[in-house]
């Protein structure tokens, strides 16, 4: 447990929302990393191949799990409402 999480705080999983709306790492990049995450996952890249692309965009690294839970909150759930 890190120093900022409260006792018995759980993150959200995949297909959960957030109690709170706080931006993802990927919301604050350009929209050219954002497009080449949903082009990517279109395309049927791994999790692991998406977030390489999206890195190199970027010029940081970005890892796989942050790449999905935007992609699950951003995306997926998006539709779903819709």
């Amino acid at each position: 447990m890190s120093g900022n999480d409260k006792p018995g705080y759980r993150q959200p999983r995949t297909g959960e929302k957030r109690k709170t709306r706080q931006p993802f790492k990927l919301d604050r990049m350009k929209p050219e990393v954002r497009d080449a995450v949903v082009e990517a996952r279109r395309e049927g890249c791994t999790w692991g191949e998406t977030a390489t692309r999206a890195s190199a965009l970027a010029g940081t690294m970005i890892w796989p799990s942050v790449v999905h839970r935007w992609y699950d909150v951003r995306i997926s759930q998006g539709q779903r409402i819709v």
